[in-house]
């Protein structure tokens, strides 16, 4: 099986920390990413109904990367949810990969008068126009460090990992989805 794409997607921090919030901890886990202006549509199929799956030839796997800023209104607004003693981690770094679901189109949604359920799972952090829906999230073992240094630039959209970097995401990341329980749900395609 070919590896997956991955590409880094960069956050303000403390986003890229509620992706690994454990089950029943407050809200859970962070399960969608939100966009206002467009999705990955490389990686999905046509949008129908407001929802757009992905590609099960063309797997798409997000590194998540803790940007430089940090976001003060939503750590209080996270802390509300019931983490209190929520940290956001160091910035410049890829803290790990999610693998994108499908993207639901929320403006079509609520034009249409109807209810996603997928929006109601995903709650309370589906907002904006694009949720773009991940699982399998996998959490770095150790953090890896992606800067200007590194010949990275990056942008609000998708980007690519310096080659370095990306093979660094890949070790640690197959590193960590051998630690998961046996039969746990995390593709190979990863690595």
């Amino acid at each position: 099986m070919m590896p997956a794409e991955i590409r880094g997607l960069t956050l303000w921090r403390p986003w890229d920390q509620a992706f690994y919030t454990p089950a029943g901890v407050g809200p859970g886990p962070k399960l969608v990413e939100n966009r206002d202006t467009w999705w990955p549509y490389r990686f999905t199929g046509q949008m129908q109904d407001g929802t757009a799956e992905a590609l099960p030839d063309r797997p798409l796997w997000i590194a998540l990367h803790a940007g430089q800023k940090l976001d003060k209104q939503a750590l209080a607004w996270i802390r509300q949810l019931g983490l209190p003693g929520f940290v956001p981690g160091p910035s410049g770094v890829i803290t790990g990969v999610v693998r994108l679901v499908r993207v639901i189109d929320v403006d079509w949604i609520g034009r249409e008068g109807r209810e996603d359920p997928n929006l109601r799972r995903l709650a309370p952090y589906a907002f904006g126009r694009y949720s773009w829906e991940v699982g399998d999230t996998i959490r770095l073992p150790e953090p890896v460090p992606c800067t200007k240094a590194q010949g990275v630039r990056c942008f609000q959209g998708l980007w690519t990992l310096p080659p370095p970097v990306l093979e660094q995401v890949r070790d640690q990341a197959g590193a960590a989805r051998l630690l998961h329980a046996p039969g746990s749900e995390v593709p190979c395609d990863l690595i």
